[in-house]
């Protein structure tokens, strides 16, 4: 994968904070459990979404579970001008939450972009089930 430098994601970075590039610590998308323990047992998360939101995503994180090569629908909220997913963003397995996301931090230019990525390309957080890391790379392992 190419070195990812702050100048290429442009101007609208929310709050300047970059996802972890490996799934190693908290886990990729079809390993839910490690970033959140009893996950896939029905342990509640705090939510600072909307439910639909997190509906929509508890429902891939469970389709993806163990599956590594499983694909997975991402979304991001950018500015008019922006016209790509780049390596390194912050995405989200919920339409819902990329829309509202661009509502809160955006403005009316702004729009969703979407694509499609394997569990074993997006990473989590722990700050939210809505709140993906993308890596896309050559499965390795």
């Amino acid at each position: 994968m190419p070195e990812l430098s702050p100048g290429q994601f442009g101007d609208y970075q929310v709050g300047g904070h970059r996802p972890t590039s490996e799934g190693d610590e908290w886990g990729y998308f079809h390993e839910a459990d490690k970033a959140y323990p009893g996950i896939y047992s029905g342990t509640k998360y705090p939510s600072y979404t909307s439910k639909q939101a997190d509906a929509e995503s508890m429902h891939h994180i469970v389709r993806a579970k163990g599956d590594p090569d499983a694909k997975v629908t991402m979304y991001r909220a950018v500015p008019g001008h922006v016209d790509r997913i780049n390596p390194g963003d912050w995405v989200t397995a919920s339409k819902t939450f990329a829309e509202n996301h661009a509502k809160s931090e955006g403005g009316s230019d702004w729009h969703i972009l979407s694509g499609e990525a394997k569990a074993h390309e997006l990473t989590h957080s722990t700050d939210s089930i809505n709140e993906l890391g993308y890596f896309p790379k050559k499965r390795g392992k």
